[in-house]
């Protein structure tokens, strides 16, 4: 006897199969429009980290400090849309014994000469900021952030 058709039993075991298939394909394309949104935003917060940072160069010190850049940002129309932005700017203190105990807000000195055998003169030092910058924002309900970390030496005329 020859079969022409496939069983009922079979019919139910290829469509359980391919249902399986199926919740697996959706979710992976799922996880994947979910990433690449997130992916999008992150490179928005790039490029809002890298506008601030070139502004910042033409500034003193002071000025940095006491700027609003969450205002400074949306005023100018550099928030790409992202939800509750905060823009964070932070200059770790670095503690120096030399300066009687003061914590200064540069860790870095860049010297020109050679330093290991104290050849250089005072007027060749100049200090070197670190900034750190953070730019948070929220993704479907959930805080998001990029941080990003420099070092500056023009906005050391505003110091001391």
């Amino acid at each position: 006897m020859k079969r022409a058709a496939f069983s009922l039993i079979e019919m139910m075991i290829a469509v359980m199969l391919l249902s399986v298939a199926m919740v697996g394909l959706v979710g992976a394309i799922t996880w994947s429009a979910v990433n690449v949104s997130l992916q999008d935003e992150k490179s928005k917060a790039v490029s809002i980290a890298t506008i601030v940072l070139e502004e910042m160069e033409d500034l003193q010190l002071e000025e940095i400090v006491d700027r609003d850049w969450d205002k400074w940002v949306k005023d100018n129309g550099y928030d790409f849309g992202l939800s509750d932005l905060k823009i964070q700017i932070d200059f770790p203190l670095v503690y120096d014994e030399e300066e009687n105990g003061m914590a200064y807000p540069w860790g870095y000195t860049y010297r020109w000469g050679v330093i290991w055998a104290g050849h250089y003169k005072p007027s060749q030092i100049r200090p070197l900021i670190r900034v750190d910058l953070t730019v948070q924002w929220l993704h479907k309900g959930q805080e998001v952030s990029y941080k990003v970390s420099t070092l500056f030496s023009s906005i050391s005329r505003g110091i001391g």
